[in-house]
């Protein structure tokens, strides 16, 4: 029977090792657990050298780990455990903290006085007229043709200046059209013989992420900016649009990147990370 540490590791670097132990108890390889969890040698020795700064998001990390305590013949509970508290302790070390996401709160609608006060100016000046039309088609009628001349001449005078300050100030009124909030969408392949985990977050703040296996396609479709971060560069293919982006980095590069509304593509930041 596989005999536990006496004592249980709460860092990486001793978990890291009594993982190495207890694979070496049960007489495997590196080779022979990723063989059979489809776990890349790279994300497994990184476990067992507990380099967990070259691991990829938590939540995969762990399933790694439950399915290497599988393998070996192990309890996953009691070595998923001693895993939680090893990460915990790396986030304490290393200053990272989890990322919490805050849904902004929709704005409080106001009045929009340089909206409603051109479209006013226009409605008066409309009323002006149809008065002075009035007024001149009454004193013909009785007569009054003089007098009511002079009423629309004065009334149109006043009414017409306003009208070219009115019009420009509704043309500056009108909102253009903005990407923000455009929806995108691009795709991902994973090429033979690797696997990238992805996150991405639009600009709603939903927020997604997966683990990609080999030859796995996935596509999304949401509001951009969007904001997409690929844990091995190398392994996979984007496409977005009519634009296919094959060579995008390093094998382990992780990289970061924004996607527009136009489809457009950007590079935020890269972080190379060790076979």
């Amino acid at each position: 029977m596989m005999k536990p540490a006496s004592q249980a590791p709460a860092d990486p670097s001793s978990f890291g090792k009594e993982l190495s132990r207890l694979r070496e108890s049960a007489g495997l390889l590196l080779e022979d657990i990723s063989a059979e969890t489809k776990v890349s040698v790279r994300v497994l020795k990184a476990l067992e050298d507990g380099a967990f700064q070259y691991l990829p998001e938590r939540v995969f990390s762990r399933n790694f780990v439950r399915q290497y305590a599988r393998i070996i013949g192990f309890d996953e509970e009691r070595l998923t455990g001693w895993f939680d508290a090893a990460w915990e302790r790396f986030l304490s070390d290393s200053g990272t903290h989890p990322t919490v996401l805050v849904v902004p709160k929709a704005p409080r609608r106001t009045f929009r006085w340089w909206v409603w006060l051109p479209l006013s100016l226009i409605g008066v000046v409309i009323l002006i007229a149809g008065v002075a039309i009035w007024h001149q088609r009454s004193a013909r009628t009785f007569g009054k043709v003089s007098r009511a001349n002079e009423k629309v001449q004065r009334s149109q005078s006043a009414a017409t200046r306003p009208v070219p300050r009115a019009t420009a100030a509704v043309r500056e009124a009108t909102p253009q059209p903005s990407e923000e909030g455009r929806a995108v969408t691009f795709s991902l392949h994973v090429k033979p013989g690797r696997e990238c985990w992805i996150r991405y977050r639009d600009v709603n703040g939903k927020y997604a992420q997966q683990l990609l296996l080999e030859g796995q396609d996935v596509r999304i479709h949401a509001p951009a900016p969007i904001t997409l971060t690929l844990g091995n560069a190398a392994g996979v293919i984007l496409s977005v649009g009519k634009k296919t982006y094959e060579d995008l980095g390093d094998p382990g590069e992780v990289l970061n990147l924004e996607i527009s509304g136009r489809g457009e593509m950007k590079v935020l930041r890269t972080t190379a990370q060790n076979e």
